[in-house]
């Protein structure tokens, strides 16, 4: 009797570290190459999964992972998107901005689908003005809005 119940917990212990050994962890900080400044705020997703984590204020994320997989996937707007070999230390991420080009993310609560869409914009260095119509006002007077 004394036997069977030894055996029991054996294979009880084996089993449970077997179960653990199926997550790791991985750890890192996500940085602008430029500056070397953390970034909040950027997206950490596992490839070929749907599963990732948000950098907090310091730019540091920690992310579970199922054993094999070993690429991750850095997004941030404005910045070039990169996939990162999972690495047993820290890692740092160093993210390069993308000139003239800006990224807006979308994400749908219904289905936690998440888009990236590109957009162009212009960056003016002189003085412009750009008046906006009055409300319920059929006619401008332009007088008013010289710059």
């Amino acid at each position: 009797m004394k036997w069977h119940t030894l055996s029991l917990i054996f294979i009880a212990c084996t089993f449970q570290n077997s179960f653990a050994q199926a997550y790791k962890y991985a750890t890192g900080i996500v940085v602008d190459a430029e500056y070397g400044t953390p970034l909040s705020g950027v997206h950490v997703l596992v490839q070929h999964a749907n599963e990732g984590v948000v950098t907090d204020s310091n730019g540091v994320f920690t992310i579970e992972l199922y054993i094999g997989e070993d690429t991750l996937v850095v997004r941030y707007p404005g910045f070039s998107t990169q996939q990162v070999p999972v690495q047993p230390d820290t890692m740092r991420i160093e993210l390069v901005y993308e000139m003239g080009l800006d990224t807006i993310a979308t994400f749908d609560p219904e289905t936690y689908e998440e888009t990236y869409q590109v957009v162009r914009y212009e960056r003016s260095f002189g003085r412009t003005f750009h008046p906006a119509a009055p409300p319920q006002t059929e006619h401008w007077n332009t007088e008013d809005y010289s710059p």
